[in-house]
């Protein structure tokens, strides 16, 4: 029984990977994706996922997604950012209820 807990986890583990990757690549912040390159946002996905967890405000998501994108890519914007953010957490809170 415990390996198959684990086993579920697991399977949602990578469905919500999966949807906030295709959420992240809709919006290429470095327009990218449309020319084949679909993982260019994976380092951004765990710690998304992980604040995700601790049910942040929009404006908290925007914020933490706003620093990665800076601090990983030199990118510095702030409507795009709540955009995704507001994006994110309705796809999250729309998941969380099935």
């Amino acid at each position: 029984m415990k390996n198959m807990n684990k086993k579920i986890q697991l399977s949602k583990y990578k469905e919500y990977h999966i949807a906030v990757r295709d959420i992240l690549n809709e919006y290429d912040f470095l327009q990218v994706v449309p020319e084949g390159v679909k993982n260019e946002y994976e380092d951004l996905i765990n710690p998304i996922l992980k604040a995700l967890f601790q049910n942040p405000s929009k404006k908290d998501l925007s914020e933490l997604i706003g620093k990665l994108i800076a601090d990983g890519y030199g990118l510095h914007s702030t409507k795009p950012d709540l955009d995704v953010a507001e994006e994110i957490l309705g796809w999250w809170n729309d998941n969380q209820k099935k």
